[in-house]
């Protein structure tokens, strides 16, 4: 079973601004992963909140919001491996990015 690695935009904040697309590989994917802050709750999370049919593995991409640091290439190697796993063992990730969409990944 080949498993798929899905960029999803979630608009400019407004959960109703979502595409029926982003909206049906939300759905559908057993995998969720969101950028979040070191503490506190993820923007791009609690903009799909209200779509996310429950019972998903989550994976909160924690890492430090200031220009400085960003990105910390450290946090995007632990958060490959953890993706990686997922899909490795076949369940496909959707990782969700504020504003425009990424890229199909497959």
């Amino acid at each position: 079973m080949t498993a798929c690695l899905y960029g999803l935009g979630v608009g400019p904040g407004d959960p109703e601004l979502i595409t029926l697309k982003a909206l049906r590989l939300l759905k559908a994917a057993p995998v969720l992963a969101y950028p979040a802050p070191e503490k506190g709750d993820s923007l791009a999370r609690q903009i799909v909140a209200d779509h996310l049919p429950g019972g998903q593995t989550e994976i909160a991409i924690r890492m430090p919001m200031v220009v400085s640091r960003f990105p910390a290439q450290e946090i995007y190697d632990w958060a490959e491996g953890e993706l990686g796993r997922h899909l490795e063992g076949g369940r496909d990730v959707a990782v969700l990015c504020e504003g425009d969409p990424l890229s199909l990944i497959h």
